[in-house]
C-alpha cells in the first residue's frame, strides 16, 4: 500500500513466480491497483532417454556406463532406477554422475527383493557425455534409464517427492 495525496492506494501482484513481462494498472476514484502478469516459462519438455539394462546375477559392485546426449535451455537430467536385489535389501545405487558431475538423489523405496530410486541432475552440460552408475549388493537384474527434460526451473527443479510400493498382476 502507498499514500498519494492523502488517499490510500494498494498493489497486487499476481503470479509472482519470476520475471514481470506485463504491467497493467487501473486507476479509479480514490482507487488504484496494479496487476503484474508474469510471462510462464516454457512448458516442459521430454527432450531426450537412454536406457542401459543388465540381467543375470552379478555379485556387485558393478559399475554401468554409458552415453546420453543432452540439448535444450533449463535441463534437468532424471535417473530412473530399477534394482532387483538376489538378497532382499542388499542393492543400491552408491554413485551416480554425468560427466564426471554427482547426481543427487531424490527418493528410493524398497520392497521384498525389488529397489527402485531416483537421482537427478539439474543443469547437465549440453552434448553426448558418459553416465556412470555403481550398484552395490548381489543383482538378479538392473534397469537404470535415464530422460532429459527442458524448460525446468534450475533454482528449485523438483516441486516434491513422494514414493509407494506395492505388487501387481493379471
Amino acid at each position: 500500500s502507498f499514500s498519494l495525496k492523502s488517499d490510500t492506494y494498494t498493489y497486487h501482484a499476481t503470479n509472482p513466480p519470476s520475471n514481470p513481462a506485463v504491467i497493467d494498472s487501473t486507476l479509479t476514484s480514490r482507487h488504484m491497483s496494479l496487476y503484474v502478469t508474469y510471462t510462464a516459462n516454457p512448458l516442459i519438455a521430454l527432450s531426450n532417454t537412454s536406457t542401459k539394462i543388465s540381467t543375470g546375477f552379478n555379485a556387485g559392485p558393478v559399475t554401468k556406463n554409458w552415453a546420453h546426449t543432452t540439448a535444450g535451455a533449463n535441463r534437468l537430467l532424471v535417473l530412473f532406477a530399477d534394482i532387483w536385489q538376489d538378497v532382499a535389501g542388499t542393492g543400491s545405487i552408491t554413485s551416480a554422475t554425468y560427466n564426471g558431475v554427482s547426481l543427487t538423489k531424490a527418493t528410493s523405496t524398497r520392497a521384498a527383493g525389488m529397489a527402485s530410486e531416483i537421482w537427478y541432475l539439474a543443469n547437465p552440460d549440453t552434448g553426448s557425455s558418459t553416465v556412470s552408475v555403481t550398484i552395490t549388493g548381489a543383482t538378479d537384474a538392473i534397469k537404470l534409464s535415464l530422460a532429459t527434460f527442458t524448460g525446468v526451473d534450475q533454482s528449485s527443479p523438483l516441486d516434491g517427492v513422494a514414493n509407494e510400493t506395492g505388487f501387481g498382476g493379471n
